[in-house]
């Protein structure tokens, strides 16, 4: 497993009704360019952002934030009318995993009594004591 850093700017942009992305791959690695309207608040818009792996920092980086406004605002000019304001940042890690995510099921051996399993009368004969484990992990 490994980290993928993700910044992006959450903004009150009520002349942005749509959502815009520029294809993945155009500009520099690590960066990704979308608009996506949120359904609450009103006018609300998510600006993104960045795609960087194996980066930790969970910190702000102000350089770019600034440079995800400026993609944005290529993207829609309408994100510089005077009612645009950005609200908060979000900077956070998304798991990631070598070779690409897993996903798998494992019949698994468990404790024949718990509050998170069936009851006994419901379950099938060949799986009373097992449970049905699903491993979906690492999409990044």
């Amino acid at each position: 497993m490994y980290p993928i850093r993700g910044q992006t700017i959450i903004a009150h942009a009520p002349g942005v009704t749509e959502f815009l992305a520029m294809p993945l791959g155009d500009g520099r690695p690590g960066e990704a360019t979308y608009i996506i309207p949120r359904p609450a608040p009103p006018g609300e818009v998510l600006l993104g952002g960045t795609f960087q792996p194996d980066n930790w920092d969970t910190s702000l980086d102000a350089a770019t934030a600034r440079a995800i406004f400026a993609r944005c605002t290529t993207l829609a000019p309408q994100l510089k009318e005077k009612e645009t304001r950005v609200l908060r940042h979000n900077v956070g890690l998304r798991p990631a995993r070598k070779g690409g995510p897993r996903v798998e099921a494992a019949w698994a051996d468990v404790p024949l009594q718990s509050e998170l399993l069936p009851l006994l009368d419901e379950c099938e004969a060949e799986q009373r004591g097992r449970a049905l484990i699903v491993h979906a992990y690492g999409f990044g």
